[in-house]
């Protein structure tokens, strides 16, 4: 007769459809889980959000395609490629809009995360997948592919006079004509989202409004209740606002293709009646007389949207997944949980040690069951991804039954993030 000392079972998620090469994320549709990133070479997987709910997704389904379409500091939009009613979109927590979208909401405040990194772009495509256990649970995910297309140098050039030309101009190709202005602008103004962004970075982005930031992104207000808000809205509205440059009605989408917000694809710049293109005008608060003030060159006659020095996938991801590495490290050391690495031991002294039998812990995917005293387990804390990790520990009498349940929270800390990013192919 053979003795107990513990049994360990491990199950693991795994993905039912293979992965190809592609650099990738992976967006699970589920509370809790992690949005992760995966490059072209090696096989790793990098947290670089956290998810805090997935409202109204359960009628998505495997197979179905979407693309973005639509992009500002708290939220990106994809639309079906089958339907045009048919949208999801990915958000911060500072999203606050309760409608009936699907919507998957980020840990990461407003201005900060995948939906600001650069990462999502117009054209962006993304694939609803489905993970399964091998216990059969199945997972529903978006899987957002971030190999680029090939678009060009491209830039999209806006006269800023009554019935000018809106064109699209692009290396190697004559210049296109896709669009007319209705109503020039004249100033800039108090437009929500600008706040922060920088001068000349893109704060909306979609085909039927591109709202352009004035506000710096450099000096600190003098107080928390300073205007920071400055930009202009390129709109197909019909409004007569100053900050408004009113265009005839969308712009072709296929023009916005590969444009992305705050200055990481894109940036607007601006041209004078006497003199070349130059750096779009710095200003907070409402101004109505920003571009036709008195100038030396005169007037502002043109806006141009073009392609920026940017950033790279590969440093996008990488501020993405330190920042998040190190704002989860910051809540585990305000909530004061212990830090664990390597090889770490639990051990379990139970208040009534007469009465209880045998254990188990469960941690994530790890299940431990011990039924001889005292109590401890060393384990291998790499066998977890690092962040904060949920213990469970149930005491268990003679007979089986549940005796009394613990619960403590531990974050493991093992990776070399900045070391492991630097070795990967995007």
């Amino acid at each position: 007769m053979h003795t107990l000392h513990y049994l360990i079972v491990k199950y693991r998620y795994r993905q039912a459809p293979p992965m190809d090469i592609n650099a990738h994320l992976i967006v699970p549709l589920r509370a809790g889980a992690l949005v992760t990133a995966h490059p072209r070479l090696p096989e790793k997987t990098i947290p670089v959000a956290s998810i805090t709910s997935a409202r109204n997704t359960v009628r998505l389904q495997s197979g179905q395609r979407y693309s973005v379409v639509a992009i500002n500091k708290v939220s990106v939009m994809f639309k079906s490629d089958l339907a045009s009613d048919m949208l999801i979109r990915i958000a911060s927590q500072a999203f606050l809009d309760d409608d009936a979208m699907p919507t998957v909401l980020t840990a990461e405040p407003g201005g900060l995360g995948i939906v600001t990194s650069g990462l999502l772009r117009i054209g962006t495509q993304a694939d609803v997948v489905a993970f399964r256990s091998d216990s059969g649970d199945k997972v529903m995910a978006l899987r957002i592919d971030l190999t680029a297309d090939k678009v060009g140098e491209r830039s999209i050039v806006f006269e800023n006079i009554p019935d000018g030309s809106i064109t699209l101009r692009q290396d190697g190709m004559p210049d296109k004509l896709i669009g007319k202005v209705v109503r020039s602008v004249t100033g800039t103004g108090r437009i929500n989202g600008t706040e922060g962004i920088g001068t000349g970075n893109l704060a909306t982005i979609s085909s039927t409004s591109l709202v352009i930031s004035s506000s710096p992104d450099t000096a600190l207000p003098p107080s928390r209740f300073a205007e920071r808000r400055g930009g202009v809205d390129i709109t197909t509205a019909p409004v007569s606002l100053p900050y408004s440059l009113v265009i005839k009605n969308d712009l072709n989408p296929s023009a916005l293709r590969g444009v992305g917000f705050s200055g990481k694809s894109h940036i607007a710049d601006v041209q004078r009646e006497n003199g070349d293109w130059e750096r779009f005008p710095s200003v907070v608060g409402h101004r109505a007389d920003t571009f036709t003030r008195p100038h030396p060159k005169g007037p502002v006659v043109a806006i141009r949207i073009r392609p920026s020095t940017g950033t790279t996938i590969a440093q996008a991801i990488q501020a993405v997944a330190i920042q998040f590495e190190k704002s989860s490290l910051a809540v585990a050391k305000q909530r004061k949980l212990p830090i664990v690495s390597a090889i770490h031991t639990l051990r379990i002294s139970p208040t009534d040690p007469g009465r209880v039998a045998s254990i188990k812990i469960r941690i994530s995917d790890l299940l431990f069951v011990m039924n001889v005293k005292p109590f401890f387990k060393s384990w291998d804390t790499t066998a977890l991804p690092d962040g904060i990790q949920v213990v469970v520990v149930e005491l268990l009498d003679e007979s089986g039954a549940l005796i009394t349940t613990t619960r403590q929270e531990i974050y493991i800390r093992n990776r070399n993030l900045a070391a492991e990013l630097a070795t990967c192919q995007w």
